[in-house]
């Protein structure tokens, strides 16, 4: 969010009214996913980078390559939790498990995220590749 303060605007009649301050937002930054792993029947994405301050929702998208079903996930910004245990503290988003895209065990799901603020929507993520869930949904079947 910025604020700019003491605007007015000229033109060919002369100066406008003084205002006294002007706030616009930025769109946020694309996330960083870091790492995705299973745990306790929830899928945790955990964020190197959440998209800097305000971000209100996020966005995950999940594909297996070569197949054409994409689950998408609009998660608040509440969501976005350190107390999972591990990852080092880092923030992860938590997915339910048996949303995901079904795999088979040597199959990679794509995760790709994007975050929301006041200005609109970040680019997606660079994809990151995770193998935890087909492996888990493997051992399930």
């Amino acid at each position: 969010k910025y604020v700019l303060e003491g605007l007015t605007a000229t033109n060919s009649i002369g100066r406008g009214a003084l205002a006294r301050s002007l706030s616009f937002w930025t769109v946020p930054q694309a996330p960083k996913v870091a790492n995705v792993r299973v745990r306790q029947g929830m899928v945790l994405v955990g964020l190197a980078h959440t998209g800097g301050a305000g971000v209100q929702d996020y966005e995950i998208t999940v594909v297996i390559p070569g197949k054409k079903e994409e689950r998408a996930f609009n998660l608040p910004r509440s969501n976005l939790s350190t107390s999972h245990g591990g990852s080092q503290g880092m923030p992860e988003l938590s997915l339910p498990f048996d949303k995901m895209p079904l795999a088979e065990t040597h199959e990679l799901h794509i995760v790709r995220v994007k975050a929301s603020n006041q200005g609109g929507w970040s680019e997606r993520s660079q994809p990151f590749e995770a193998s935890a869930v087909a492996r888990q949904q493997g051992a399930e079947l």
